[in-house]
């Protein structure tokens, strides 16, 4: 409930807040349009209309096989160990993991239609890092963004950087399998997505 601000009071103090920090940046940032990356928004898409009408929106969508590990690793070595008041167990992890993806991706499907076709872009994470130059130019393109001329020799650099990157390898596990299908099924069939191999464990991050 936190997270899709049912709570009036949380609801408006958000908008405040988002709308103050935006302009901060904004200014900050010699009035350059602001992109934020934050998966809770994905389920606040009508208030986040309520404040920038105008707002663009870019969706990426993800093997949810390797969302579920790629978190995993995130909350047990990194915030059960240095921002959590408390150590979650095996299991409470996991159940919290399951449990706000589906009402993340779940507020999302219902909220989508608020945003115009101009304005909405929805576009594959394994195309972004196999071809990230061609899917950033259609990005571009799509939501009619200006000046990708302007940027593309540094983003031929970050892409040349990125691509030293190694990702985490992760033991999946059948148990794991099961638990993400019953809870992500209608993500997996929207996106027509499939198990990796068990046989392979890699992963990106």
């Amino acid at each position: 409930k936190d997270i899709l601000l049912y709570d009036r009071r949380k609801r408006n103090r958000y908008k405040k807040v988002t709308k103050s920090l935006v302009k901060s940046l904004t200014y900050m940032n010699n009035n350059r349009q602001i992109i934020f990356k934050n998966p809770p928004n994905t389920a606040r898409i009508q208030v986040i209309l309520e404040i920038f009408p105008n707002a663009k929106f870019i969706f990426i969508h993800r093997n949810p096989y390797d969302i579920f590990y790629s978190t995993s690793h995130i909350m047990r070595n990194i915030i059960n160990h240095f921002f959590s008041l408390q150590k979650l167990d095996e299991s409470e992890v996991t159940q919290l993991i399951l449990h706000h993806f589906k009402v993340l991706n779940d507020a999302y499907s219902r909220q989508k239609s608020l945003i115009s076709s101009d304005k909405l872009i929805e576009v594959s994470y394994q195309e972004l890092i196999e071809e990230p130059f061609d899917v950033i130019s259609h990005i571009y393109r799509e939501l009619d963004l200006p000046d990708f001329s302007v940027i593309t020799e540094n983003l031929r650099h970050v892409i040349r950087c990125e691509s030293q990157y190694e990702p985490n390898k992760y033991d999946y596990r059948e148990t794991e399998y099961q638990q993400v299908e019953r809870y992500w099924k209608e993500y997996i069939d929207r996106w027509s997505y499939s198990r990796p191999k068990m046989h392979d464990n890699s992963s990106r991050n």
